[in-house]
Protein backbone atom coordinates (compact mmCIF):
# COMPACT_ATOMS: atom_id res chain seq x y z
CA UNK A 1 0.00 0.00 0.00
CA UNK A 2 1.74 3.10 -1.20
CA UNK A 3 0.45 6.62 -1.21
CA UNK A 4 1.72 9.12 -3.77
CA UNK A 5 2.25 12.42 -1.93
CA UNK A 6 -0.42 14.26 -3.89
CA UNK A 7 -3.01 11.46 -4.30
CA UNK A 8 -5.51 12.95 -1.83
CA UNK A 9 -5.24 16.36 -3.52
CA UNK A 10 -5.61 14.80 -6.99
CA UNK A 11 -8.70 12.87 -5.96
CA UNK A 12 -10.18 15.96 -4.30
CA UNK A 13 -9.64 17.90 -7.55
CA UNK A 14 -11.24 15.06 -9.53
CA UNK A 15 -14.26 15.19 -7.21
CA UNK A 16 -14.52 18.97 -7.66
CA UNK A 17 -14.38 18.50 -11.44
CA UNK A 18 -17.10 15.83 -11.18
CA UNK A 19 -19.36 18.26 -9.32
CA UNK A 20 -18.87 20.84 -12.08
CA UNK A 21 -19.38 18.31 -14.89
CA UNK A 22 -22.49 16.86 -13.25
CA UNK A 23 -24.02 20.33 -13.12
CA UNK A 24 -22.94 21.37 -16.62
CA UNK A 25 -23.50 18.15 -18.55
CA UNK A 26 -26.36 16.60 -16.61
CA UNK A 27 -28.04 19.44 -14.69
CA UNK A 28 -27.42 17.52 -11.44
CA UNK A 29 -26.13 19.05 -8.21
CA UNK A 30 -23.72 16.85 -6.31
CA UNK A 31 -23.14 18.11 -2.75
CA UNK A 32 -20.89 15.46 -1.13
CA UNK A 33 -23.81 14.07 0.87
CA UNK A 34 -25.12 10.51 1.13
CA UNK A 35 -28.23 11.76 -0.66
CA UNK A 36 -26.12 12.63 -3.72
CA UNK A 37 -25.03 9.02 -4.34
CA UNK A 38 -28.31 8.00 -6.07
CA UNK A 39 -27.85 11.09 -8.28
CA UNK A 40 -24.38 9.84 -9.14
CA UNK A 41 -25.87 6.41 -9.89
CA UNK A 42 -28.26 8.06 -12.36
CA UNK A 43 -25.45 9.93 -14.12
CA UNK A 44 -23.35 6.78 -14.45
CA UNK A 45 -26.42 4.92 -15.70
CA UNK A 46 -26.91 7.47 -18.47
CA UNK A 47 -23.27 7.13 -19.47
CA UNK A 48 -23.67 3.33 -19.48
CA UNK A 49 -26.71 3.63 -21.74
CA UNK A 50 -24.75 5.82 -24.16
CA UNK A 51 -21.78 3.45 -24.08
CA UNK A 52 -23.87 0.38 -24.82
CA UNK A 53 -25.91 1.95 -27.63
CA UNK A 54 -25.96 -0.43 -30.57
CA UNK A 55 -25.10 0.21 -34.16
CA UNK A 56 -21.84 1.16 -35.81
CA UNK A 57 -23.42 4.02 -37.75
CA UNK A 58 -25.02 5.43 -34.59
CA UNK A 59 -21.70 5.23 -32.77
CA UNK A 60 -19.94 6.96 -35.67
CA UNK A 61 -22.50 9.73 -36.12
CA UNK A 62 -23.26 10.50 -32.47
CA UNK A 63 -19.76 10.30 -30.92
CA UNK A 64 -20.67 7.85 -28.20
CA UNK A 65 -18.23 7.35 -25.32
CA UNK A 66 -15.26 5.06 -25.82
CA UNK A 67 -13.59 2.93 -23.17
CA UNK A 68 -10.93 5.65 -22.87
CA UNK A 69 -13.69 8.22 -22.26
CA UNK A 70 -15.08 5.97 -19.54
CA UNK A 71 -11.69 5.80 -17.83
CA UNK A 72 -11.60 9.60 -17.68
CA UNK A 73 -15.17 9.79 -16.39
CA UNK A 74 -14.38 7.07 -13.83
CA UNK A 75 -11.52 9.13 -12.47
CA UNK A 76 -13.84 12.12 -12.00
CA UNK A 77 -16.97 10.39 -10.74
CA UNK A 78 -15.04 7.70 -8.86
CA UNK A 79 -13.06 10.50 -7.24
CA UNK A 80 -16.32 12.05 -6.15
CA UNK A 81 -17.66 8.73 -4.85
CA UNK A 82 -14.39 8.16 -3.03
CA UNK A 83 -14.42 11.60 -1.43
CA UNK A 84 -17.95 11.07 -0.10
CA UNK A 85 -16.90 7.64 1.10
CA UNK A 86 -13.68 8.92 2.66
CA UNK A 87 -15.51 11.66 4.53
CA UNK A 88 -18.31 9.34 5.66
CA UNK A 89 -16.00 6.59 6.88
CA UNK A 90 -13.02 8.62 8.09
CA UNK A 91 -10.91 6.93 5.43
CA UNK A 92 -7.80 7.81 3.51
CA UNK A 93 -6.78 7.59 -0.14
CA UNK A 94 -4.07 5.09 -1.06
CA UNK A 95 -2.92 3.08 -4.04
CA UNK A 96 -3.96 -0.55 -3.66
CA UNK A 97 -3.61 -3.17 -6.37
CA UNK A 98 -2.39 -0.42 -8.68
CA UNK A 99 -5.44 1.83 -8.46
CA UNK A 100 -6.75 4.60 -6.18
CA UNK A 101 -8.57 3.19 -3.18
CA UNK A 102 -10.19 4.46 0.02
CA UNK A 103 -9.22 2.58 3.18
CA UNK A 104 -10.08 2.62 6.83
CA UNK A 105 -9.86 0.10 9.66
CA UNK A 106 -12.84 -1.85 8.26
CA UNK A 107 -11.47 -2.42 4.76
CA UNK A 108 -10.55 -1.03 1.38
CA UNK A 109 -12.84 0.11 -1.42
CA UNK A 110 -12.14 0.97 -5.04
CA UNK A 111 -14.53 3.81 -5.93
CA UNK A 112 -12.80 4.76 -9.20
CA UNK A 113 -12.88 1.17 -10.37
CA UNK A 114 -16.50 0.82 -9.21
CA UNK A 115 -17.54 3.91 -11.23
CA UNK A 116 -15.78 2.45 -14.28
CA UNK A 117 -17.47 -0.91 -13.87
CA UNK A 118 -20.86 0.78 -13.39
CA UNK A 119 -20.51 2.59 -16.70
CA UNK A 120 -19.33 -0.54 -18.53
CA UNK A 121 -21.46 -3.26 -16.93
CA UNK A 122 -24.59 -1.40 -15.85
CA UNK A 123 -26.64 -1.70 -12.66
CA UNK A 124 -24.98 -4.93 -11.54
CA UNK A 125 -22.15 -2.65 -10.38
CA UNK A 126 -24.33 -0.08 -8.62
CA UNK A 127 -22.40 2.68 -6.85
CA UNK A 128 -25.39 3.19 -4.57
CA UNK A 129 -25.14 -0.42 -3.37
CA UNK A 130 -21.35 -0.07 -3.09
CA UNK A 131 -21.77 2.98 -0.85
CA UNK A 132 -24.50 1.33 1.25
CA UNK A 133 -22.29 -1.72 1.73
CA UNK A 134 -19.41 0.47 2.87
CA UNK A 135 -21.68 2.08 5.45
CA UNK A 136 -22.73 -1.39 6.66
CA UNK A 137 -19.06 -2.24 7.15
CA UNK A 138 -18.73 0.85 9.33
CA UNK A 139 -21.26 -0.70 11.72
CA UNK A 140 -18.87 -3.56 12.44
CA UNK A 141 -19.49 -6.17 9.77
CA UNK A 142 -16.62 -8.28 8.46
CA UNK A 143 -13.44 -6.31 7.80
CA UNK A 144 -12.88 -7.58 4.26
CA UNK A 145 -12.99 -5.29 1.24
CA UNK A 146 -16.03 -3.06 1.06
CA UNK A 147 -15.79 -3.12 -2.73
CA UNK A 148 -17.95 -6.21 -2.54
CA UNK A 149 -18.67 -6.94 -6.20
CA UNK A 150 -21.38 -9.38 -5.24
CA UNK A 151 -23.23 -6.65 -3.31
CA UNK A 152 -25.30 -5.81 -6.36
CA UNK A 153 -26.29 -9.47 -6.31
CA UNK A 154 -27.07 -9.36 -2.59
CA UNK A 155 -30.75 -9.66 -3.42
CA UNK A 156 -29.97 -13.14 -4.73
CA UNK A 157 -27.32 -14.32 -2.28
CA UNK A 158 -27.80 -12.32 0.94
CA UNK A 159 -24.62 -13.71 2.47
CA UNK A 160 -26.26 -17.11 2.94
CA UNK A 161 -23.16 -18.74 4.41
CA UNK A 162 -21.52 -16.53 7.01
CA UNK A 163 -18.67 -19.07 7.29
CA UNK A 164 -17.70 -18.76 3.64
CA UNK A 165 -14.44 -16.91 2.97
CA UNK A 166 -14.97 -13.27 2.03
CA UNK A 167 -15.13 -12.49 -1.68
CA UNK A 168 -12.13 -10.40 -2.73
CA UNK A 169 -12.98 -8.67 -6.00
CA UNK A 170 -10.23 -7.88 -8.43
CA UNK A 171 -9.95 -4.36 -9.80
CA UNK A 172 -10.59 -4.04 -13.49
CA UNK A 173 -7.37 -4.38 -15.50
CA UNK A 174 -8.78 -1.62 -17.71
CA UNK A 175 -8.37 0.86 -14.90
CA UNK A 176 -5.03 -0.03 -13.40
CA UNK A 177 -3.34 3.37 -13.22
CA UNK A 178 -0.19 2.41 -11.38
CA UNK A 179 2.01 -0.69 -11.51
CA UNK A 180 1.28 -3.30 -8.88
CA UNK A 181 4.27 -3.79 -6.57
Amino acid sequence: MSVPPDLAAEMSRAATDAVAQAQTAHGVTLDYSRASIPKLETILGKIHDQYTSRGLLERFLRRLPTRADLRGAALLYGGYLGEVLRQSLNGTWEISEGIPAVSNSKGTGYPVDKAFKRMVNGPVNSVDCFFARALERRKGARADSFNHAAHANHHQHALADSHAPPHRPQPSPDFRMFPVK
